[in-house]
């Protein structure tokens, strides 16, 4: 009787010796489950061997970020942005306003200021001889998106643009007008507009090859009734023109015609009588609320 309860002491013993060198509840010392425990561990195992195995996974993944950043390709703060408020004529530095003929209207500065709304006008007078308005940047920019929000006159017989042109090379000390002449049209060619309805002219322009591309857009609004945002966005290999957001035209570059260079940018009110149907019968006023240009990512280029 005593030997076979000393027997079941013996297995009790070393029942309990077992239990206790686990742990009651069949965790490590440190309080982890043995099987949580070993997947803690395998994470850093596989971190280990997919770095050492793959010596150029930080570049995919470099390249992978890049990617998803070109989905929205231009900087979010404005590399230039006028909003033409109230004095801007005696205190801005970002334009030149011309004083010069150009397509045989004569500019003013005159005609090329802002109004008490903090808007900027420019004016194409009735008649004739032809007197208008115009500026262009005094510095030059490349890739990017432009956006204005423009308002053009009502009045049939005028052209109201917003155009990039690489007019001058700044990069040297030559006089204007040397530069590769490289241009992008939004042009409102005013006699188009009637109710509800009008186009808006989007062309490039590269010598020897005027008019490159050229496509008249018909629209279902009159660009004169409201301020819209009109812009386009000068990319690597194309250029999409847009208006509230919206693409209405594209242009890809090929083996002969491409925006390579830097370029100013110009706002310009005009008239003649072929194409354009001017002069004006009445004065014709061009409102431009604001302009900002947003360049493209270093990375998306």
């Amino acid at each position: 009787m005593i030997h076979w309860r000393l027997h079941l002491l013996f297995i009790w013993t070393v029942t309990c010796f077992f239990c206790v060198a686990c742990g009651n509840d069949g965790t490590s010392e440190d309080g982890k489950t043995d099987s949580a425990n070993d997947i803690i561990t395998g994470k850093s195992d596989t971190a280990t061997v997919n770095s050492d195995s793959d010596p150029g996974n930080e570049d995919s993944a470099s390249d992978t970020a890049a990617t998803n950043d070109c989905a929205s390709p231009f900087e979010s703060t404005a590399a230039l942005e006028d909003t033409f408020d109230g004095g801007w004529s005696t205190t801005q530095t970002l334009w030149r306003r011309a004083s010069w003929t150009q397509n045989g209207t004569a500019m003013s500065p005159d005609r090329c200021i802002e109004n008490s709304e903090g808007l900027l006008e420019q004016t194409v007078l009735e008649g004739t001889p032809f007197q208008g308005g115009s500026m262009q940047s005094r510095d030059e920019y490349h890739y990017g998106r432009w956006v204005a929000r423009l308002k053009p006159s009502s009045v049939p017989g005028v052209l109201n643009s917003m155009f990039t042109m690489d007019w001058d090379d700044m990069t040297t000390t030559d006089d204007d007008g040397d530069g590769t002449h490289e241009e992008i049209d939004i042009e409102f060619l005013t006699y188009t507009f009637g109710a509800n309805s009008g186009s808006v002219h989007f062309a490039v322009h590269k010598p020897p090859h005027s008019n490159y591309f050229v496509n008249d857009v018909e629209l279902n609004f009159n660009p004169s009734d409201d301020f819209h945002e009109w812009g386009f966005d000068v990319l690597p290999d194309k250029i999409q023109w847009h208006v509230d957001g919206a693409v209405l035209a594209q242009f890809a570059f090929d083996a002969t015609v491409s925006i390579t260079g830097q370029y100013e940018m110009f706002f310009n009110s005009w008239t003649k009588e072929s194409w354009i149907n001017g002069p004006p019968r009445n004065d014709a006023i061009y409102q431009i609320d604001w302009v900002r240009y947003f360049p493209l990512k270093a990375a998306c280029r």
